[in-house]
């Protein structure tokens, strides 16, 4: 019996991983990456995403010191591939729609939706 149990959670574990690696290759793809680095400023709109606790209050502030919106964006990035969940991609696609300051946020909170119901 034990060693089932084993089995069940070793498989649990690479649906786990698995889902890791696909919200790392959405992440990474140029279509969405290009968009997010160059048309979003994330320091504008980081607090929601400390507020929905997608980040923690020290790379909040981080990001908020970045002297350009590329760099900010880029650190923000760089934080969600290190430890990806769906719950941060949510927070990030509802930090995105609430914060307009770019009509091209829209098109890519959309595209988080649209690769969270994939």
């Amino acid at each position: 019996k034990g060693h089932q149990e084993w089995v069940h959670a070793g498989e649990y574990q690479y649906v786990v991983m698995e889902k890791k690696l696909k919200i790392i290759a959405f992440l990474n793809e140029p279509d969405f990456n290009q968009q997010f680095l160059n048309y979003s400023d994330s320091r504008k709109w980081v607090q929601t995403l400390q507020i929905n606790n997608a980040i923690e209050p020290t790379d909040s502030q981080a990001i908020l010191s970045k002297p350009t919106s590329k760099e900010a964006n880029n650190y923000l990035l760089t934080l969600l591939v290190q430890d990806p969940s769906p719950i941060k991609l949510r927070a990030l696609s509802e930090a995105l729609k609430e914060n307009k300051t770019h009509d091209n946020q829209q098109t890519l909170a959309e595209m988080i939706d649209l690769f969270l119901k994939s």
